[in-house]
This record gives C-alpha cells, structure tokens and sequence, in this order.
C-alpha cells in the first residue's frame, strides 16, 4: 500500500524493486531505454557461462593448433 506517493515501509522517494522513476534532469535527453551493462547485472549466470564456454573454445582451438604443429609424422610419410 502507499502513503502520499511512496511506497509503505520505504523511505521517502524510494521504491522496491528499482522502480523509482521520479528523478529527472539534464540528463533525460541522453538516456537509454537499454544499454548492455544493464542487461549483463541482470543475467550474471548467462553472461558468465557465455564468457566459460568461449575461453573453452580458444582454449581448445589454441591446443589443436599447437598439437598439430608439434605432431610427429608417421613413418610412412617423412620427407
């Protein structure tokens, strides 16, 4: 319930949940409805797994490369 526009057991101007949109200023012509640090704050999990599984990747690309530049040939085809 809220009491002369703020919310019941929350300070004055604040609202849960982040959802205090009363504060304006210079700045309302600059603002981003989105913007990608948002998004990352809200999706850790998915941020940091994206983040694992590409380093898995170079990782792995990166020891293939070095396996094959290492490999020794058989012996049939030494040159």
């Amino acid at each position: 319930m809220t009491h002369g526009g703020r919310a019941e057991g929350h300070p004055a101007g604040a609202r849960p949940h982040g959802r205090g949109f009363g504060a304006h200023g210079r700045f309302d012509e600059e603002s981003h409805a989105r913007s990608p640090q948002q998004w990352v704050s809200r999706n850790r999990g998915r941020a940091g797994l994206a983040l694992v599984a590409g380093a898995g990747a170079l990782a792995a690309r990166q020891l293939t490369r070095s396996a094959r530049r290492w490999a020794i040939p058989a012996a049939g085809h030494l040159t």
